[in-house]
């Protein structure tokens, strides 16, 4: 399936880190914030970094992201989902 989410590509060893196996279903805090997140989308776990919410509880605006591996990775400020 074309629109189905394939998972992260990148691999976050070279920076330290890695990907959360926890599946994740929805991105955002609250009934009205909530949206369904694609198939196979993770959470960065990278050294040195806590985020300050789960996924299904971040409050991050869908803007509030940072990219990171050399550009190659881009991630929720509020999480750390895989935004790419």
């Amino acid at each position: 399936m074309a629109d189905e989410f394939e998972g992260p590509t990148s691999n976050l060893s070279e920076i330290g880190g890695h990907w959360d196996p926890r599946p994740v279903h929805y991105h955002g805090a609250g009934e009205l914030n909530r949206i369904r997140v694609a198939p196979g989308r993770k959470v960065a776990w990278l050294p040195g970094v806590m985020w300050p919410n789960t996924p299904e509880e971040c409050t991050a605006d869908h803007l509030d992201t940072s990219w990171v591996a050399n550009g190659k990775v881009l991630l929720c400020n509020g999480c750390g989902i895989d935004a790419t």
